[in-house]
């Protein structure tokens, strides 16, 4: 159906953008960014998982089950995290490949705290409330989301006074930022 106003249309607009919530730029980005970490963690997460079940069949055993299986599974998807995180999330922030081993270094020993404390809630679930493993593997994983993301965004991929960024935005990521050719 053909609009019969399009004038009415664009008044709309005009009237309703002085509620706009002005957000600052630097939030902005900010949110982008925890918006792709969040898609890295689910990727990770299912990769984690996948990991976890196909060793937990292959493998016997209290201890392995126990132990092996999910370390092995966590690691397995932390690098696949960090690829992802390195390439996609602050793609920005690439300064060349002599820093990717030591961010990937970086990285891998920021994530142990939480993987520490993954552990802990994986075998108190798994002991204390009888839980089968994969649940108690889905419960852990997220107990260290937002540490790693603060660890991530402050320490490992983060920007050294007057380093100039490594990519800059496209003139389609631009437009999207500010709005312009949004259809609404």
């Amino acid at each position: 159906m053909i609009n019969p106003n399009p004038d009415r249309r664009q008044e709309r607009i005009r009237l309703a953008e002085p509620m706009r919530l002005k957000i600052p730029a630097g939030l902005q980005e900010l949110a982008v960014r925890f918006s792709k970490f969040i898609a890295v963690g689910l990727a990770g997460f299912a990769v984690d998982n996948l990991v976890y079940l196909l060793l937990s069949r292959l493998l016997t055993g209290v201890t392995a089950r126990t132990f092996v299986v999910p370390v092995v599974s966590y690691e397995v998807a932390m690098f696949g995290n960090f690829l992802l995180s390195f390439y996609w999330v602050w793609r920005d922030r690439r300064a060349g490949n002599r820093r990717f081993i030591r961010r990937l270094l970086l990285y891998n020993a920021a994530t142990a705290v939480p993987f520490l404390f993954r552990m802990i809630a994986y075998v108190q679930l798994f002991r204390l409330l009888r839980l089968e493993g994969i649940f108690s593997n889905m419960i852990a994983i997220l107990v260290g989301v937002a540490f790693n993301f603060f660890v991530c965004e402050r320490f490992i991929f983060r920007m050294k006074p007057g380093e100039p960024a490594r990519l800059k935005t496209t003139q389609s990521e631009q437009a999207e930022r500010s709005g312009v050719g949004k259809r609404t």
